[in-house]
């Protein structure tokens, strides 16, 4: 079997870090290390940290004679997925990334689609008394904390090294219901959610809800990533390797 080195870090490479692992893949499943209590598959080895680069990328890959690279970062880990395109070019090696199909707004929506993130600050400190839930990670509320007039609850697993003034922090892992996210706008009173628009079923449920409660939705859209091998699914990802 190819020994295969999976970038991880989202339920979707759990999924398929294990899937490869019961069928008898040499693995290395791979993390930044932003997150101190990771999900692990079991069975399957792990290494955390940076790799330095694109040149520690390929100097890890030819050290640990890696045969193919798999890409299963979460969709705004851009820097590490234009590393590996780039890795695995240098290195020859067959380079599939796992990209889940982004969220499409449907009747009763009321979205607002951003690019980037310092547009969406700038629009939120034109205006006043809003209460929001920002569903944004951990690494980028900094950027809301000059928004002294607005109420945040903030959601992430761990918490920012800072929160906004006006601030509640809300320690939690999803996936969360559709009817628990429906309380929760509801009895905080948000009218607005913040979230990057990762895609997949993890994560949805907050856009369910805001649609069904009537409430504005802010999404940043994802970054353009290089060109490379492409799988919608875990199943499409297995079959990607089954035929190396």
């Amino acid at each position: 079997m190819s020994r295969l080195l999976i970038l991880g870090g989202t339920q979707d490479a759990r999924a398929l870090a294990s899937a490869l692992a019961d069928q008898g893949h040499d693995l290395t499943y791979s993390l930044a290390g932003a997150t101190q209590d990771p999900r692990v598959p079991d069975g399957v080895h792990m290494r955390r940290g940076g790799f330095g680069g694109v040149d520690g990328l390929v100097g890890w890959c030819l050290l640990n004679d890696v045969r193919a690279l798999i890409d299963a970062t979460h969709p705004f880990a851009a820097r590490m997925s234009r590393n590996a395109v780039k890795a695995a070019l240098m290195l020859n090696l067959p380079c599939l990334r796992l990209e889940r199909e982004i969220w499409r707004a449907e009747p009763g929506d009321a979205w607002t689609l951003y690019a980037r993130l310092d547009d969406m600050v700038l629009s939120l400190a034109d205006m006043s008394g809003r209460r929001v839930l920002l569903a944004i990670g951990r690494q980028d509320v900094f950027r809301f904390v000059p928004l002294k007039q607005h109420h945040f609850l903030v959601r992430s697993v761990e918490p920012p090294p800072r929160y906004p003034p006006d601030s509640q922090a809300l320690l939690a892992r999803g996936p969360f219901s559709p009817e628990d996210e429906e309380a929760l706008l509801r009895d905080q009173g948000v009218d607005l959610v913040i979230a990057k628009n990762a895609g997949g079923q993890s994560g949805y449920s907050k856009l369910q809800a805001a649609r069904t409660l009537g409430r504005e939705v802010w999404l940043l859209e994802p970054p353009a990533l290089p060109p490379t091998s492409l799988a919608a699914s875990r199943d499409q990802a297995l079959a990607w390797v089954a035929q190396l």
